[in-house]
Order: structure tokens, then C-alpha cells, then sequence
């Protein structure tokens, strides 16, 4: 269909600038999605830490009651 395409200079120049938008678009996205991906993570690690924190001291309370974090229910007199 004439006229359906944008008009090229000899070289090609309009496809280079189109496969370059094309590419800046596609680098933008990976770009954001680095970042948000890296945003969860870092949340997921700071769960995590406090998790353990929260699991460490708990653990110690129960030291700090006489019982032990290995021993089962049925084994307590």
C-alpha cells in the first residue's frame, strides 16, 4: 500500500530510529523491573531478619522458662 510507510532516507535512518526507540523502550522496562524486583527482595529480607530476631528470642524465652526447644510433648513427665 504506497504511502503506508513513513518516508526513509537513503541510508535507513527512520527503521534505525525506530529499532533505537524500540530498544530505549524495552531497556526502560528491564530498568523498572530491576528495580522493582530489588525493592521486594530487600523487603523480603528485612522479613526474613526480623523473623529470626523474633524466633531467636522466643527461643531464648523458652530456654529461660526450663524447656528445651528439642524435646516433644509425649517426653515431659
Amino acid at each position: 500500500m504506497p504511502g503506508a510507510e513513513p518516508p526513509r532516507g537513503e541510508d535507513g535512518s527512520n527503521e534505525v530510529h525506530v529499532r533505537l526507540s524500540e530498544l530505549e523502550i524495552r531497556s526502560e522496562f528491564h530498568a523498572r523491573t530491576v528495580e522493582d524486583l530489588d525493592a521486594v527482595v530487600r523487603d523480603f529480607a528485612e522479613r526474613v531478619a526480623r523473623l529470626e530476631r523474633e524466633l531467636k528470642e522466643l527461643r531464648s524465652q523458652l530456654q529461660g522458662l526450663g524447656g528445651s526447644d528439642d524435646e516433644d510433648e509425649d517426653d515431659r513427665p
